[in-house]
């Protein structure tokens, strides 16, 4: 990894206070203050509006930047018509030094195809791109998929995105070097006999339909765990698939441990998202079970859920 990459100013100054020194691109747009922090702890700031320029240039200082170039996404970035006045602003202003150049996919997936919308938008990338310096570099969760269809330029980076989870998006094709790193687990905090036609849960939306063995989870949509789980999924508790019942609340969620073997008791560790024995729940099945994507699986486990790096 050459650098890191973050959307906010703010998550690039929590990783300079941990530490951390390697180079990082912001790809927020620019505001006096964020545009001041970027000088002052030495942030990489990805401009897409002459309105950054301007910020950076009020700046008494030297400070190199990063070109973000429209080519398809339509939401940041200079379009065509921008880059002869973009040239001549840069000229006038020596400071202001450009390192770097890049697009966002909108198909990052299709890289390979000709013809493809991204093909297209790299095509268009790269006559953008001449007459700046700097390194290249794509944005869009199959950026690693898409180097395939950069025919082996060279300097030419990604933004790896979800991979750097070991996942895929939804519309990426199936690949076997990618591994899932991410595994998110609970524990059973308590156990209740429920008899046949007694709800569960706010609103009691599930009721027993004999008696059934109610396991508690200290998890809830407060954590990430998405509301629309309510009365589908699963978690895995002894190896075994538990369904998930009645409403996800904010701080806990409710599994039908009836059938799970091996008699659970309050302490068994909980997956949510990972491995146990030979069955898995992946942040793929989340997003399935919820009609999202995986990003917002992954990226909505909020700061509540202890980090642990192995």
């Amino acid at each position: 990894v050459s650098a890191l990459g973050v959307a906010l100013i703010e998550e690039a100054l929590e990783l300079r206070r941990a530490g951390l020194r390697c180079p990082i691109l912001s790809f927020s747009p620019l505001n006096k203050d964020s545009a001041e922090a970027c000088a002052e702890f030495k942030i990489t700031p990805v401009a897409g509006r002459m309105r950054d320029l301007e910020c950076l240039s009020r700046l008494d200082t030297v400070i190199q930047v990063h070109l973000k170039f429209n080519t398809g996404m339509q939401r940041l970035g200079f379009d065509t018509e921008d880059l002869p006045a973009l040239q001549k602003w840069l000229a006038q202003h020596p400071r202001i030094q450009v390192a770097g150049v890049c697009t966002h996919l909108t198909h990052g997936h299709e890289a390979g195809l000709k013809e493809s919308a991204t093909a297209l938008q790299i095509q268009k990338f790269n006559q953008m791109a001449r007459g700046f310096s700097g390194i290249k570099h794509y944005h869009k969760s199959a950026s690693l998929v898409c180097l395939k269809g950069t025919q082996g330029e060279d300097g030419v980076g990604a933004r790896p995105g979800l991979a750097i989870y070991g996942l895929l998006d939804r519309d990426d094709a199936p690949t076997s070097e990618l591994r899932a790193v991410l595994s998110w687990t609970s524990e059973l905090t308590s156990i209740h006999h429920v008899p046949a036609g007694q709800g569960v849960s706010y609103g009691s939306r599930w009721k027993a339909s004999k008696d059934s063995l109610i396991g508690v989870v200290p998890c809830g949509y407060g954590d990430g765990l998405r509301r629309s789980l309510s009365g589908r999924g699963n978690m895995l508790v002894n190896g075994a698939f538990a369904p998930i019942v009645g409403s996800v609340c904010m701080d806990y969620t409710l599994l039908d441990l009836t059938d799970i073997p091996a008699a659970p008791q309050i302490g068994d560790l909980v997956t949510i998202i990972g491995r146990q024995c030979t069955n898995q729940i992946g942040a793929m099945d989340h997003a399935l079970w919820c009609d999202t994507i995986p990003y917002e699986t992954v990226t909505g486990i909020t700061e509540r859920v202890t980090r642990e790096i192995k």
